[in-house]
């Protein structure tokens, strides 16, 4: 006779009102981060059992795109290199579930009258064909 024990994993993930913090259940204990200023963009990354953060870029400056493991600890903090010019940080990701490569908006440093898109690959955390998006 077999006992199935499940897994443990990530669930009950949540962002505060406020947006300035984020917490999620992982096996028996509850996992909090909290920052100081709002962030952009909070994702529960389930296939990976992580969550991408992308933070104020005053709060962490130019390389403000995280992952962390399900237990709470930092995983990555990938360099956003290799822009065609000056960037002050990403501002979204255009998530989709099981995809390697993923939409990531990176805000350039002179002109607002558009963003920059680039590809970002999920397993080498690199950044690839740059193009401007309004």
């Amino acid at each position: 006779m077999f006992t199935f024990i499940p897994m443990a994993g990530i669930n009950k993930f949540q962002i505060s009102e406020d947006e300035k913090s984020i917490k999620w259940r992982f096996d028996i204990q509850e996992v909090k981060l909290n920052f100081n200023n709002r962030i952009f963009q909070a994702v529960l990354l389930e296939n990976k059992q992580q969550i991408l953060v992308i933070t104020d870029i005053n709060e962490s400056g130019r390389d403000n795109l995280f992952f962390y493991a399900a237990d709470g600890s930092l995983f990555a903090r990938p360099e956003l290199l290799n822009a065609p010019e000056k960037i002050i940080g990403a501002y979204a990701i255009w998530y989709l579930e099981h995809q390697e490569e993923q939409t990531l908006i990176l805000l350039p440093e002179h002109r607002r009258d558009y963003d920059i898109k680039c590809l970002f690959n999920m397993n080498t955390l690199k950044c690839s064909d740059f193009s401007i998006t309004r």
